[in-house]
This record gives structure tokens, C-alpha cells and sequence, in this order.
């Protein structure tokens, strides 16, 4: 009885000169053996086009960051501090809420007087203020508002209220609050500032 020889089957390896192949690789071996070019070789313009995109993206991530300018670190430095004034006058935090207005202000005694009397008043301050413009002028930062608010006691409904307010604020670190014209959010058990 004569053996046959069959090909290995489809994505096995063949064994030729004591290593083995894959597929793959005996057809590149053929290729290359009968003077066809293996199609993965590419031309020295196409490496060198590659090597200049590869250059030119990493230079692209060297980059130095965006730096912001003074005046908008001024006016992040101003939504910051109307923030933490915010909280801390729901919090009923008065060291914090005092240590962003300036000396300066108008009848400070008279907000004093006026946020105490919220925070004796309300169980729960809960305000949200907006900024929705920034003017800086020499000596003096003017953020124009919008606002609402809820005050709650247990024992009587919510009052709600909303309005709109210039704050002016002083130009030092850290700006302090100068001046409320307008509607003001704090205060409002006595009609405001």
C-alpha cells in the first residue's frame, strides 16, 4: 500500500529545514525566493513622512500650558470668595462670612445686626447666586448678581425670595466686599442690607 502525502491543513505549521513555519511566513519565504517584494516593506518616503509626523506630534505635547492672565485670576479670585461667602452664611459661619467683607463697608454693624438676626431666625438658609457680570475698574471689582433663595423655620412655611445685586469688592488678596447695591441675599429677615 502506496502512503499519500497531504498538505498540513489551513493555519497549522509546516515544518521546513527542521524549523517550523507558519503560513504566513512560508508565503513571504516563497515570495521573497521568486524575487516578489513582501507587501509590508514600505518606501523610504513613506518611513520618513511617518518619522517627521511622529516628530512633530511629540512636539505638539511639549507644549507649555495655557497660563491664565491677571485679569481673570483676579475675577476666579472674586467667584471664589463670593463662594465661600456664600456657604458660610448657610452654614451660619460667622467668622467665615465676616472675614470676607472689608472694614470699610458701609454700616458693617448694620449687617451684622441684620445676618445674626437670619441666622437666628431661619433653621435652613439655602441661597444660590449667580455671577453674571464682571466689571473691573481702578480700586475696585463690581460683579453685577442674580440670586434666589429659601428660608426655612420649623414652625412657619419657607420664605422664598430672588433678586439681583451689584457687589463691589476691593482689588487687594484676597478681595473683600465692599458694598451690596440692589437686592441683597443676606439679611433678609430685616428687609436687607
Amino acid at each position: 500500500m502506496m502512503k499519500t502525502r497531504s498538505s498540513p491543513p489551513f493555519g497549522t505549521d509546516r515544518v521546513v529545514r527542521g524549523r517550523s513555519l507558519s503560513i504566513v511566513q512560508t508565503v513571504l519565504k516563497n515570495r521573497f525566493m521568486t524575487g516578489v517584494p513582501p507587501p509590508c516593506i514600505a518606501s523610504p518616503a513613506a518611513v520618513g513622512a511617518l518619522f517627521l509626523l511622529l516628530i512633530g506630534w511629540f512636539q505638539g505635547c511639549a507644549t507649555t500650558p495655557y497660563k491664565p492672565s491677571p485679569i481673570a485670576i483676579q475675577v476666579d479670585h472674586v467667584r471664589q470668595t463670593l463662594a465661600e461667602m456664600t456657604a458660610s452664611y448657610q452654614k451660619k459661619d460667622e467668622t467665615g462670612f465676616f472675614s470676607a467683607i472689608d472694614p470699610s463697608l458701609q454700616s458693617p454693624s448694620s449687617l451684622k445686626e441684620q445676618v445674626s438676626k437670619d441666622w437666628k431666625t431661619f433653621s435652613d438658609l439655602n441661597v444660590d447666586i449667580k455671577v453674571d457680570r464682571v466689571e473691573i475698574q481702578e480700586g475696585s471689582i463690581t460683579t453685577a448678581v442674580h440670586w434666589d433663595g429659601v428660608w426655612k423655620t420649623a414652625a412657619t412655611p419657607p420664605v422664598e425670595k430672588k433678586g439681583h445685586a451689584l457687589f463691589i469688592w476691593t482689588t487687594a488678596e484676597p478681595p473683600r466686599l465692599l458694598e451690596i447695591r440692589g437686592d441683597a441675599p443676606f439679611g433678609i429677615s430685616a428687609g436687607g442690607i
